[in-house]
């Protein structure tokens, strides 16, 4: 048995043992997909999923309120020459200040900076800690709906090889906890996992 409340799916019914099942989650609009769920726990958040069936089996599909999507793009890097990398923002709706925690490799990289992409927005920076970016830009609210450039950070690779730039969190030493967010014009906090958000990968070549 498949179970998908207030959701579609396809591929749910009755199969004999050894056969090949395909699910598809089909989000209705405002919602996306997050994961499936087996007797309750996490079970992949492949969509479509494929599996074998080898007993009976109940799967649900969890979706989430979207909230749109930051993400890390991917880029290249040559070694020992300074770089950017594009914080990407959609589906945001009319936003007043975002805020990200960026996680990366200092061995890779050196931190070298931020700026804001957003016109009339300011930025506040800080390194809290190696391999760890907090930026938080904000000003007069603005609709971000189509893909738009937030942030571009700028870092200077030490070595080759590829690695990957991710959202984290951390807690500063006063207690406060930190993580990538956005506020809505009337107020709203939007974070994960309504905010959907996606690490880059990043290829540093040799000169």
């Amino acid at each position: 048995m498949f179970s998908t409340p207030l959701m579609k799916r396809t591929g749910d019914g009755s199969y004999m043992k050894g056969e090949t099942v395909v699910l598809n989650a089909i989000n209705s609009e405002g919602f996306r997909f997050r994961h499936w769920k087996s007797d309750g726990a996490f079970l992949t958040d492949q969509n479509p999923y494929s599996f074998s069936i080898t007993s009976n089996v109940s799967l649900e599909a969890v979706f989430v309120a979207d909230a749109g999507e930051i993400s890390i793009a991917d880029a290249n890097f040559i070694v020992n020459e300074e770089g950017h990398i594009k914080i990407m923002g959609a589906r945001l709706g009319t936003v007043s200040l975002i805020e990200v925690v960026i996680g990366f490799d200092p061995n890779a990289f050196s931190w070298e900076g931020s700026s804001c992409r957003v016109a009339g927005w300011i930025t506040i920076e800080k390194n809290p800690s190696p391999g760890i970016a907090h930026i938080a830009i904000s000003g007069a609210s603005t609709e971000i709906d189509e893909e738009k450039e937030l942030i571009r950070m700028y870092l200077l690779p030490k070595k080759a090889g590829v690695t990957d730039v991710e959202f984290t969190t951390y807690e500063s030493e006063g207690g406060v906890f930190f993580e990538t967010n956005y506020i809505t014009a009337g107020g709203l906090k939007r974070t994960y996992p309504e905010l959907e958000l996606k690490k880059g990968v990043i290829t540093i070549n040799e000169n």
